[in-house]
């Protein structure tokens, strides 16, 4: 199964990259033009432990065939996708949020997730933990 090669990969190459701090700041949406689609949050502390992340999981799966990402990795947190069905978001709501200052957490792990498609949208669960600076998952 691909996620138990993907898991045992990660497992047997931990992330050269100690737990770090990152800020949400700030809000934005895709595409800049028309209507927003996707709705997401930036970072402005911890832009660089993010990246190392990135890079190495880019490292771990080349090694398993999977090619990279094409563009340029710009950290950020998705909130989430807008139907068209369920109505329009209009940008002059979204403004306010522009600039806001979300808070801040520790990032001490990352997880290998699975998705399924259902009726009522994505579910998502946790396959397996990837504790940063450290030896194997749970």
């Amino acid at each position: 199964e691909f996620a138990e090669s993907v898991g045992k990969a990660c497992a047997s190459r931990p992330a050269p990259v100690a737990p770090f701090q990152v800020e949400m700041v700030g809000s934005g949406w895709f595409p800049e033009q028309g209507p927003p689609r996707i709705l997401w949050i930036g970072v402005e502390e911890g832009e660089d432990g993010l990246r190392r992340l990135f890079r190495h999981l880019e490292d771990i799966l080349a090694g398993l065939g999977i090619k990279g990402e094409r563009r340029r990795f710009s950290p950020h947190l998705t909130l989430g996708r807008v139907r068209e069905r369920g109505g329009r978001i209009q940008r002059r709501d979204l403004e306010p949020f522009r600039a806001r200052r979300w808070g801040r957490f520790l990032v001490q792990d990352y997880q290998l997730m699975e998705s399924r498609l259902a009726t009522g949208g994505a579910r998502y669960s946790v396959v397996k933990r990837f504790p940063l600076g450290c030896m194997g998952g749970s």
